[in-house]
């Protein structure tokens, strides 16, 4: 059952290229069935890989019924979401988006 009470706040890194992926999927993967709110305020490069990674992280949280956010998005971070053609609602929880 996802733990509901406990909610793990991960400031995601400025440059979300190839050798961040493997520490981000490790950072979601221990914070599995917990909320989590990421924010990624400081992103200025993000490469497909790490994209991938949150697509992925933001599907099982959200088939879960926990939370998982991607709040205070960059303009970088919104730019590389509207290149690849997704709506940033994608990283927000359902019950409030």
């Amino acid at each position: 059952m996802p733990d509901t009470l406990s909610t793990t706040d991960i400031n995601l890194d400025t440059n979300l290229n190839l050798m961040a992926a493997a520490p981000l999927a490790q950072k979601l993967s221990d914070s599995l069935n917990t909320a989590v709110k990421l924010d990624a305020a400081q992103v200025s490069h993000i490469d497909q890989p790490c994209l991938q990674i949150l697509i992925a992280a933001a599907r099982q949280w959200h088939s879960s019924g926990v939370v998982f956010e991607v709040q205070n998005m960059s303009n970088e971070f919104l730019e590389c979401l509207e290149i690849v053609g997704l709506n940033p609602s994608i990283f927000a929880n359902k019950d409030t988006a």
